[in-house]
């Protein structure tokens, strides 16, 4: 199951909507070229309290031009 933030839609531009989230927690992972593979181990439970995660949308994907680095948050 996925779960979503909720939202305020401020804005819409043809397909595309402008969102307020409320502040929320974001688990991220920096500097690696595996990142989805360490947030998932997380979420799986690989974390300090040993529990699960719920897997969350939007994912945020941010990608290094320079090298291969790259930034994930769920």
């Amino acid at each position: 199951m996925v779960e979503e933030p909720r939202y305020k839609i401020i804005k819409k531009l043809g397909d595309v909507e402008i969102r307020r989230y409320p502040p929320i927690v974001v688990a991220r992972a920096e500097g690696t070229e595996d990142p989805f593979s360490l947030l998932f181990a997380y979420i799986s439970g690989k974390n300090r309290q040993k529990k699960k995660v719920s897997m969350t949308v939007p994912v945020i994907s941010e990608k290094n031009c320079h090298d291969s680095t790259g930034n994930l948050g769920l």
